[in-house]
């Protein structure tokens, strides 16, 4: 009787990243949604939105929109104002990164004035009217967020206070956080002796020989591969 078999190639470095999906967990990035935004709490004590599009807004000498239609506009008067716009979400567990893209074309060159960046009302980032130059155009702020990828909700908020007198604008578009997320063997429900071949092939760090003997191992008794070492969104491999 003709056996069947599975031809298993699996690489090294595929098994190195097996354990890792990546996910933005932020949602309208780009402010695409406009007013009212389902996923932007909003405020500006003058316009009553920080969102805008060129036409309900201009481009008062800046880009306007990074990408898109809409971007958030921070400041944009020569009186004083305040404006936030802020998203709660989950960050699972794994290595977060936060990005967003910023310009400041139009500078007041005051101290006082600033936008900041925080989660949880930890500031991460504070940009002020005096110190704009990187930001003349469009230039995008990284920030490690890991700190808060706990799997736990957390809020991510940009706020900017702008004092009387001068002009300073803000221009904030495309925020991404994203998060490589972290799986464990565990996490996919496996057990008992699953459980530890699975954990000898993506956790332990196996290599070579000892590697392809787990592989194999696994292979043959359970005729596909762990979770952890297909691609994400895979089929598990039918036998020939």
């Amino acid at each position: 009787m003709r056996k069947r078999t599975i031809a298993v190639v699996v690489s090294s470095l595929l098994l190195a990243s097996a354990a890792a999906w990546a996910a933005v967990v932020t949602q309208d990035g780009g402010f695409e949604s406009g007013v009212p935004n389902s996923f932007w709490d909003e405020s500006s004590s003058n316009f009553g939105t920080v969102l805008c599009t060129v036409g309900s807004c201009g481009t008062g000498s800046g880009t306007g929109p990074r990408n898109g239609t809409w971007w958030a506009w921070f400041g944009g008067t020569t009186v004083a104002e305040v404006g936030r716009a802020y998203q709660t979400m989950v960050i699972p567990s794994g290595t977060a990164t936060l990005t967003f893209w910023l310009e400041a074309r139009v500078a007041s060159n005051n101290p006082n004035d600033f936008l900041a960046v925080s989660i949880d009302n930890s500031e991460l980032f504070r940009l002020r009217g005096d110190e704009t130059a990187p930001y003349a155009n469009y230039a995008q702020v990284t920030i490690d967020v890991s700190a808060f990828a706990d799997g736990n909700s957390h809020t991510l908020k940009f706020d900017s206070t702008k004092v009387a007198g001068g002009s300073m604008n803000f221009f904030v578009d495309d925020v991404e956080l994203n998060v490589d997320e972290t799986i464990t063997c565990a996490d996919q429900g496996y057990t008992g002796t699953k459980l530890t071949w699975c954990k000898n092939i993506c956790e332990m760090g196996y290599e070579g020989a000892t590697l392809d003997m787990w592989i194999h191992r696994w292979v043959n008794r359970y005729r596909d591969l762990p979770a952890c070492a297909r691609n994400d969104g895979e089929e598990e491999p039918m036998p020939e």
